[in-house]
Formats: structure tokens, C-alpha cells, sequence
């Protein structure tokens, strides 16, 4: 994605930035110098939205020409009602992938100083992932270089891994319940009832690299409280 910022809040100095500093394409950020709204051009934009969901989400930047890989040069995209060309995009994408990608699919287009526009089209990792495109059938998955169409090893991992997103979400709020009833949170907590709300970021449990890094840092939080404790 573009680095360290929010969707709402990129502007044309954001845009500008990505080629000042010779920012690459990635595993999460895609450079694409026209955005094609014919039927072919959609399509093969399904596939990138697709890759995307399956992965760690990303932004695709319309109106900015690549020189292997890295950002060269902002091309300005000059297309009539882009508002409403960009909202039968989005609704075009959700349709045209299974399940459908819903609320993690947002789009803005940036005003330019000069006129016309740069667009940035937003896919966060999805929860309902695996994805498949409806046309070819064919599930894809984004790395540094691209997408690329999964094998049948990685989509049955796919579907292994997102049948226990529940399971880890119970898993993780009857740990962290556990910890409060043993009095072993960060801070000290009065006796009496008490009401706990867990907001557990989805990407969290929808990733394996996260949870390893979740485990990391439990282990860390109690060998810090053994520490304590044996003081």
C-alpha cells in the first residue's frame, strides 16, 4: 500500500512522493499507467482486485507509469463522470468475484494541480478469502512481482486456514479472559464483575504470519510476567 497513509487522507503530494522517492511496486502496492474500463479491461482487473483479497490487501495507483517497477512518472487520467465510472467499477468488481469482496474494496480519485486525476483503488485482505474470479474460475494470489493463479496446494490451504477464522477468534478472546480471571493482565484490575469487549482486527486472524507474531508476543508478555513475579 502506499506508505503510512489512510485512504481518505492521500493528496497529490502523496502521489508525488512515490516518485520522488523511487517507491517499488510490491506485494501490496501495484502501478498502472491507464485505467481501461472496457470489458477486457475490467476482467483482468478482477484478477489484480482477486490476488489482492487473497493476500494482504494493497492499492492499485491508476495514472502513474512504471520503469521496472518503480514509480517514473504521473500520468494524469482524464475520464468523464470518473465519480460515477468508479462506482460501476467497484460494483462491477464485487460481482464478478466469489464470495463477494464487500466493505475491503474502496476507491479514490485524487484531484491534480494541473487537472485531471490520479485514482487509487484500495483492496484490504480479506475475511472471507479465498476468492475466485467467476470468468476463469482461477484463484490468484499477489507477490512482489505480480499475481500469480493458485495451484491446487495453495487453495486447499487457502480453505483450510479460513475454515478456523472462528475457532482462532474464541481461541484468542478465552486466552485473554484467562489472563484478566488470573490477574495477569498489563495492569492491576479492581475485584468485582467486570466487562471485557475484545476488537480483534480481522487481518489478525486471517493471516498465518500474524498469528506467528502473535504467539511472539505472548510468549514475550509472560516471560516479562514470570520476571516480575520472581523479583
Amino acid at each position: 500500500m502506499i506508505p503510512r497513509a489512510r485512504l481518505e487522507d492521500i493528496d497529490e503530494a502523496a502521489i508525488r512522493q512515490l516518485i520522488d522517492h523511487g517507491v517499488r511496486e510490491s506485494r501490496t502496492l501495484d502501478y498502472k499507467e491507464q485505467l481501461d474500463l472496457s470489458k477486457d479491461g475490467r476482467q483482468a482487473l478482477a484478477e489484480d482486485v482477486c490476488a489482492f483479497a487473497n493476500t494482504v490487501g494493497g492499492d492499485l495507483v491508476f495514472g502513474i507509469r512504471e520503469a521496472d517497477g518503480v514509480a517514473d512518472e504521473v500520468m494524469p487520467l482524464v475520464i468523464p463522470n470518473l465519480d460515477e465510472e468508479l462506482l460501476k467499477l467497484t460494483n462491477f468488481l464485487r460481482d464478478v468475484l466469489e464470495p463477494r469482496v464487500t466493505g475491503s474494496l474502496l476507491h479514490r480519485a485524487v484531484p491534480l494541480a494541473a487537472g485531471a486525476h490520479v485514482v487509487v483503488l484500495r483492496v484490504g485482505a480479506s475475511p472471507n478469502a479465498p476468492h475466485r474470479v467467476l470468468r476463469n474460475n482461477h484463484f490468484y494470489l499477489r507477490h512482489s512481482g505480480g499475481k500469480e493463479t493458485m495451484d491446487i496446494h495453495a487453495i486447499r490451504t487457502a480453505f483450510a486456514f479460513a475454515d478456523g477464522l472462528a475457532e482462532r477468534a474464541f481461541t484468542f478472546r478465552n486466552q485473554r479472559l484467562d489472563i484478566l480471571r488470573n490477574h495477569q493482565g498489563p495492569c492491576h484490575l479492581p475485584v468485582g464483575p467486570l466487562v471485557v469487549v475484545h476488537v480483534v482486527p480481522t487481518l489478525a486472524l486471517t493471516r498465518r504470519g500474524a498469528a506467528r507474531r502473535r504467539r511472539k508476543v505472548t510468549m514475550l508478555c509472560s516471560s516479562r510476567r514470570r520476571e516480575a513475579t520472581n523479583r
